[in-house]
């Protein structure tokens, strides 16, 4: 397997000395780089979807927080959603979230220099 990145920039493995380091952001938004303590490709990449897995259901949470702002029906769905007819959930609100003006805008990208990139 010669793939040393995750879908989605979730995070990617390069080899240093004898074993592979695992290069990711985490929840709060700092990049992180850490040994895997391996020198097999295989068994670092999962170490590192594991801990994306985990960035992102902090990540998933932190939104539904916002987006939903804690408000369920008594039936536990969240209010101003209705299910579509093949089962998802579809907003009955005006506007979509897509169509937000900042959408596709990515977090400041300052030079180290300037203080936006953080080891």
């Amino acid at each position: 397997m010669n793939n040393t990145r995750l879908p989605g920039n979730a995070g990617s493995i390069q080899m240093r000395g004898a074993s592979w380091w695992m290069i990711y952001t985490d929840a709060d938004g700092i990049r992180r780089q850490e040994n895997s303590y391996t020198q097999n490709q295989n068994l670092a990449l999962r170490i590192l979807a594991e801990r994306a897995i985990g960035i992102l259901r902090a990540k998933l949470g932190r939104l539904e927080k916002i987006a939903y702002a804690g408000e369920t029906s008594a039936a536990g769905k969240c209010e101003g959603h209705q299910p579509a007819a093949d089962g998802r959930q579809q907003r009955t609100g005006r506007g979509s979230v897509s169509s937000h003006p900042s959408r596709g805008r990515s977090r400041d990208r300052r030079s180290a220099s300037q203080g936006g990139i953080r080891k």
